[in-house]
């Protein structure tokens, strides 16, 4: 059975110099609101803990799991 989930891609950017520091796992969560707070989640916790020209950015998409 075929279900659709939404994964969670999200990066550590740059801003002084633009480039993107690492790719964080790709997580896969139930649906998008899901998606959506943990991804907020992720930005507010990481604005505590590092400078303030590293930032989270992210997407949430749509995926199919299962066959």
């Amino acid at each position: 059975m075929i279900t659709t989930k939404v994964v969670l891609i999200a990066w550590m950017l740059d801003l002084q110099s633009a480039g993107v520091l690492y790719f964080m796992p790709i997580t896969v969560l139930p649906d998008e609101a899901t998606c959506q707070k943990t991804l907020e989640d992720l930005k507010e916790t990481h604005k505590r803990g590092y400078a303030y020209n590293l930032v989270i950015r992210g997407a949430c998409l749509p995926a199919n799991v299962g066959g």
